[in-house]
């Protein structure tokens, strides 16, 4: 189970390096009082989208399950 959660932990970090950390870049500070937001918090912009990705896919087809799966042996 560790391996299969530290996976997603993984996951999760690459799309938040990778998409929205410069999605936040190029749309916050076109918000008022966005500038500062970006530069002390992390909002997570993409946790709605990845919450409706996640409710459009069964669990067991879920590509990022499928390799949390491949990591942790249960494939």
């Amino acid at each position: 189970m560790l391996a299969h959660e530290q996976t997603h932990a993984v996951q999760n970090e690459f799309l938040s390096i990778a998409l929205e950390e410069p999605l936040e870049s190029w749309l916050l500070p076109h918000l008022p009082g966005g500038r500062s937001v970006n530069r002390y918090f992390d909002v997570g912009v993409l946790t709605p989208v990845w919450g409706w990705i996640n409710s459009l896919i069964p669990a067991h087809e879920r590509p990022w399950e499928k390799e949390a799966n491949a990591f942790d042996g249960s494939c």
